[in-house]
């Protein structure tokens, strides 16, 4: 009896393994992304038979000690440098294997009332809130920006002083010549100095569009809320215009800072 028991127990994990197997990469056909570690699993137990001395007429490796698909998933894991549960596509598994580099991503707020709307908000707005955000994105080594035009400049060293928060974003494997094609093909046109609007067509729409392409994702809504909250107020909408021209058509970046072109 305890033989059939225990023979029964290892038959029902070998089909929830098969099935979540299946599940899995059915998720893969369909492009999603899993955690790392699963979907290295996968392509370890789909190659398995094709390892160095896996057939008789096989020339045996000395470099080839992994003994199973899950000793040699962990290695691959360890080696990347990624963690396990980080969440990837097929495609970017892929781009990973043939040397496509990722980066980090991170998104600068700068507080342009240096400390006073967090003070006053409550008694101007009804409402706290911490700043009067811009914000840019930094990749690849530098920063991008939208301040009437398209810039990018050292990391805090924009012409809107040093960031008041350093808010890391996630990696990307999408590479600088992708982005700049981006800027140019689907942002250019949009995000002009004589378009530039403080409440509705403003840097932190920039940094969401420029964080959605790299990422997948937005930037934190209570930057992107943040105008509808001040044009809830006459202060807020009686700014408006003067904040627009300040920040979009009279703006001027750094001598060190370059258009995308």
């Amino acid at each position: 009896m305890a033989r059939e028991s225990s023979v029964a127990e290892e038959t029902m994990v070998e089909d929830v393994s098969i099935g979540a197997e299946e599940i899995a990469a059915e998720a893969v056909r369909k492009g999603a992304p899993l955690p790392f570690e699963e979907l290295v699993s996968i392509f370890a137990r789909k190659l398995w038979h094709l390892r160095p001395g896996a057939s008789d007429t096989a020339k045996r490796r000395a470099d080839w000690n992994f003994r199973t698909p899950e000793d040699f998933t962990s290695a691959i894991v360890k080696a990347m440098g990624i963690e396990s549960t980080t969440m990837v596509s097929c495609a970017d598994f892929l781009a990973l294997c043939f040397g496509r580099r990722e980066w980090e991503v991170t998104l600068h707020l700068y507080d342009l009332s240096r400390g006073v709307a967090s003070a006053l908000s409550p008694w101007l707005l009804q409402e706290h809130i911490e700043g009067v955000w811009h914000t840019g994105v930094v990749v690849y080594g530098k920063e991008y920006y939208f301040g009437g035009d398209i810039y990018y400049d050292n990391p805090g060293e924009t012409g809107f002083g040093r960031p008041s928060v350093a808010l890391h974003l996630g990696t990307t494997l999408r590479q600088r010549d992708e982005l700049h094609a981006f800027v140019v093909d689907e942002l250019k046109a949009v995000f002009t100095r004589e378009a530039y609007d403080a409440a509705r067509n403003n840097c932190n729409h920039f940094t969401d569009r420029v964080s959605m392409y790299l990422l997948g994702k937005h930037i934190p809504e209570e930057v992107l809320t943040q105008p509808d909250i001040m044009m809830r107020t006459s202060l807020g909408r009686t700014l408006r215009p003067v904040l627009t021209c300040v920040l979009g058509q009279y703006f001027e970046p750094k001598g060190s800072a370059e258009e995308i072109a």
